[in-house]
């Protein structure tokens, strides 16, 4: 299987419409991903971030392409932790700032009061840095960080 088989670029429809869902949800800029293309899997879900100059080399086999966004399209999916640290740094909605004990006990994966936040998916901000993703129910925000990176 070559890489031109392996992924393909995401159609400008669900491209556009994964951008606004990014923006209306998060306050993430469209400027943001302006210089970066969307790929998928041909019979996958999951959808991959690469500089839009990038072009998969047909002759290499990958199982991987630039930065996991989603394994889904949202609003079912949610961004990955990976991708919300390299461009969630200008979000401006659904986002949650952490610091001492609150901070230490979201890294521990434990569950933290954050009130009146909305419900869902949240953006987790240590000071100006991204976390990545946390899910807030009833007041508690729990971590969404992959459970290899939690502080024991």
């Amino acid at each position: 299987m070559h890489a031109s088989d392996a992924f393909e670029r995401l159609d400008p429809t669900d491209t556009a419409q994964l951008v606004a869902w990014m923006q209306t949800r998060y306050g993430i800029a469209p400027a943001c991903v302006a210089a970066h293309q969307f790929w998928r899997r041909p019979a996958g879900k999951a959808i991959w971030i690469a500089a839009a100059t990038f072009e998969p080399p047909p002759h290499l086999s990958c199982e991987a392409l630039g930065v996991m966004v989603a394994r889904k399209m949202p609003p079912g999916g949610k961004l990955t932790s990976v991708f919300l640290q390299r461009f969630g740094q200008s979000a401006t909605r659904n986002v949650v700032r952490l610091q001492g004990d609150r901070l230490a006990r979201f890294l521990r994966r434990e569950a933290v009061f954050v009130g009146e936040s909305p419900e869902g998916y949240q953006i987790v901000f240590a000071g100006e840095r991204v976390l990545g993703a946390g899910f807030v129910t009833n007041g508690q925000l729990r971590s969404e960080l992959p459970k290899a990176w939690a502080v024991t």
